[in-house]
């Protein structure tokens, strides 16, 4: 059975029918079928983290794109370094590359970040995890291995901002109860679909959208050209003449407007059509905190990882 992705629909569901040949994003069928059905991995297979300790050995996971470090790799790296590291639960951070980074983006977004469109020399994604020395001025605290409160806050403040921009409110996510937000960020924690899923459906709105409303919300999508700084364009769901959905190539000339040609729009580490409505592609291709995230990056990054 293909993964199923904890922020769209399932491969073989709505994704699978958005692709037909008469949707105006049909192109994009292809990329959101594609990244779901790899989700539940890190797009180069394997993750190795290099301790910068002595006697350590490699470590190699399997990470969820749309998990955080903290989430997925924090402890398991801990448990195996530990021998070898001091006692310092809450200064563990991770590198690619001499680039700390961050965990309070997804796992899938660095990967795109830090690899960019892979010509398969990336695999595995090599990083090295420090456990001193922590970049404070460059990362936020709170990734720790003990206590994962401050990435559980992060996410449901995230997801409030994302439910923000699409419906005008915070409702749908100030009316869970406690019960339902802890569901929510396990869901995440864990990679459990059907526990997201179940949440998931009190967020959306029960009444067809208008085109009046449509003209009212904003965009959730957040771009990052190469190393340069996240933008979060304010951008409506429609075009400067409330007719037509905007599609991705009009975003990126909008908050991007020096990216030439060969830079590619990467999602969920798969290129994606720039003829495909980006209301759409958040639809089926946010993350589980309600953003869509975009990487433009060259299409062929020399790599780090090769030996």
């Amino acid at each position: 059975t293909a993964p199923r992705g904890l922020g769209g629909a399932r491969p073989g569901g709505r994704l699978a029918r958005a692709g037909r040949a008469d949707h105006p994003g049909a192109a994009a069928g292809a990329l959101c079928a594609c990244a779901r059905a790899n989700h539940v991995h890190v797009r180069a297979g394997t993750l190795t983290c290099h301790a910068a300790l002595p006697r350590a050995r490699c470590e190699q996971l399997m990470l969820p794109r749309q998990g955080y470090l903290p989430y997925a790799a924090t402890r398991a790296v801990y448990d195996h370094f530990g021998a070898h590291a001091p006692p310092c639960l809450d200064e563990v951070w991770f590198e690619f590359d001499g680039t700390p980074l961050r965990w309070n983006v997804p796992i899938g977004v660095l990967v795109d970040q830090c690899v960019g469109v892979d010509d398969g020399s990336s695999h595995p994604w090599r990083l090295t995890a420090h456990f001193s020395n922590f970049p404070s001025e460059i990362l936020l605290r709170g990734g720790g291995v003990m206590d994962t409160a401050a990435t559980a806050a992060h996410y449901i403040n995230t997801l409030k901002e994302s439910t923000y921009l699409r419906f005008g409110s915070t409702q749908p996510i100030m009316s869970l109860s406690t019960d339902a937000q802890r569901q929510l960020q396990r869901a995440v924690e864990f990679g459990r679909f059907d526990d997201y899923a179940a949440v998931r459906a009190q967020l959306l709105p029960h009444a067809p959208v208008t085109d009046e409303r449509r003209r009212k919300v904003r965009l959730a999508i957040r771009l990052c050209q190469d190393d340069g700084p996240w933008i979060q364009p304010a951008l409506s769901v429609l075009d400067e003449d409330g007719v037509k959905p905007r599609v991705l190539g009009d975003v990126l000339c909008a908050a991007l407007p020096h990216a030439n040609s060969e830079k590619v729009a990467l999602i969920h580490g798969v290129p994606a059509p720039l003829n495909a409505p980006v209301d759409w592609l958040s639809a089926a291709c946010a993350h589980p905190d309600g953003f869509l995230y975009v990487v433009v990056r060259s299409r062929i990054q020399p790599s780090a990882n090769t030996s």
